[in-house]
This record gives C-alpha cells, structure tokens and sequence, in this order.
C-alpha cells in the first residue's frame, strides 16, 4: 500500500482508490495541489508577459506561449480530475504515474528552453525579461513536480512488483537413482514432471543394486 501526499492514500492491487466520496478537500491543501495551483498562476503570467510586445510573438515568443498555454490547460484538467478524484477510477492497467512524471519532465524541458528564448530577446522589452524570469520560475515548479512523481512512480511500481512475485520455476527435472556413482555405469535419467499435475501419479522405476 502506497502512501504520497496530494495521491490516493488507498486502494487496492488494481490501483483503484476505495475512498467512495466524490470530493477530495484534503486535495486542495496537500503539497501536490498547491503545486499544480503554483504552477497554474505562473503559466498564465509567462502568457501574459509574452504576449505584451507583438514583435516577441514572431521572434520565438509563440513558442513561449504555446508552452505557457498548454501547460496551463494539462494542468487544470488534471487538477480537476484529481480534486473530484475522476482520476482514481482509472484502470490500474494504465500506467497513469508514469504517463504524470513523463509529462512533468517534458514541461520541464519545455519551461526550460522558453526562459532561454525570453532571457535573449529581454534586451528589446522589459515585460520579456519578466517572462523570462517566471519561465525558468515555473521550471523549478515543474522540476520539483517531476521529482515527487517519479519517486511515487517508483514506489507504485515496487508494490506491484512485491504484489505480483515471480511464479517458480516448474520445467521438467531430471531424476537420477540413489547410489550411482563415477564408478557404476551411467543411469538412464528419468524425467518426471515437476511438481506432478493435480489429479496425476509420477512412478519412477529404479533397479535396485546389491
């Protein structure tokens, strides 16, 4: 059983939470929804300040804003899906902490190359010199964002693992006599169905030497 702040706190081997209630308060206050709340007011100011100046808008600034936009729209939708815990009701089947981390770590990246593109077109406007500070701001959000989804990723897929342990082996072993040696001559190996089959009897005939 998992437990991450801002995550389901219960559920099963199929990753289903069991909490039935349709609203997660506790959601609103955890270090995971104040996060994607962060994140969420400084997209929209990188939009706002990448926006100000049109001639930015054609010299990479819409780059800046598909990324700003974008993020602030993924966000929101997943903010939701977790606040009325839709998100929860997902098939455990689907890789849905790895689909998250994924993401994060592209937005990182993303944030990371509009703060580069906005920090060298500053010089012509100071409202993209303010975008370029809260690009790289909200890169570290989304860098913190990706390093707590890739340990809950982890750890899910370390109780899946311990869940699920690996059948034994069950080929065929091979049966030698008792009492052979270097010296006798080789014994036929007898192959015997290991561990026999429900309903079935193995016999095993051996001659016996004196």
């Amino acid at each position: 059983m998992a437990t991450t702040q801002g995550m389901p706190t219960t559920y099963d081997n199929a990753g289903v939470t069991t909490d039935t209630s349709r609203f997660d308060s506790a959601y609103v206050v955890s270090l995971d929804g104040m996060l994607k709340v962060a994140e969420m007011v400084l997209s929209l100011i990188v939009f706002i300040t990448a926006v100000v100046d049109g001639r930015f808008g054609s010299d990479g600034g819409a780059w800046v804003e598909f990324t700003s936009m974008s993020a602030l729209v993924f966000i929101f939708i997943m903010y939701m899906l977790y606040l009325f815990k839709v998100v929860y009701k997902i098939p455990g089947s689907v890789p849905r902490y790895l689909i998250e981390f994924i993401f994060f770590a592209v937005y990182t990246l993303f944030y990371f190359i509009s703060g580069i593109v906005a920090a060298a077109w500053a010089h012509n406007d100071a409202a993209v010199g303010a975008c370029a500070f809260f690009c790289f701001a909200t890169m570290i959000l989304f860098g913190a964002d990706t390093y707590f989804h890739f340990n809950v990723w982890r750890s899910n897929t370390a109780d899946t693992s311990t869940a699920n342990p690996p059948m034994p082996n069950t080929g065929p072993a091979t049966v030698t006599a008792p009492g052979a040696n270097a010296a006798d001559p080789a014994p036929a190996p007898v192959t015997a169905a290991y561990p026999p089959a429900v309903g079935t009897t193995t016999t095993v005939e051996m001659k016996a030497q004196y």
